[in-house]
């Protein structure tokens, strides 16, 4: 089904995440730059699990459709916090096309948010 040599590089993966995460973590003191990014690296450590390790162990597609669901929850804010933290990392105020940027992204994660709610509740009508 899947090579166990994958896993392992996932795993390796996510332990580099992991350390540096721990890291950036231990030498963040009110620092706002440190904070942005270990929320995003901490998106992306989760992404990465669901992604590569949960999803792999399902075999049925509906489980694994809920996963899928479940991951897009964490990889869809990334381009938001990812500007965030290079906001923060280049001393940037934030301008107007940030803010535009931003609510884009929250815009659209909303639209999809929504549109797979209703398409769950129209399965689930037409099932009955």
């Amino acid at each position: 089904m899947y090579h166990y040599t994958n896993i392992i590089f996932v795993l390796i993966a996510i332990l580099i995440n992991a350390i540096v995460f721990g890291y950036v973590a231990s030498n963040t003191k009110d620092n706002q730059t440190n904070k942005s990014y270990l929320l995003f690296l901490s998106f992306i450590i989760l992404y990465t699990i669901f992604d590569c390790i949960i999803i792999q162990e399902f075999d049925f597609i509906e489980t694994k459709n809920i996963i899928v669901k479940i991951q897009a929850l964490f990889w869809m804010p990334l381009s938001a916090l990812f500007l965030n933290f290079v906001y923060f990392f280049i001393r940037k105020e934030r301008d107007e096309i940030f803010y535009l940027l931003i609510i884009l992204n929250y815009k659209s994660n909303n639209k999809w948010l929504v549109q797979e709610l209703y398409s769950s509740k129209e399965l689930e009508i037409k099932n009955i």
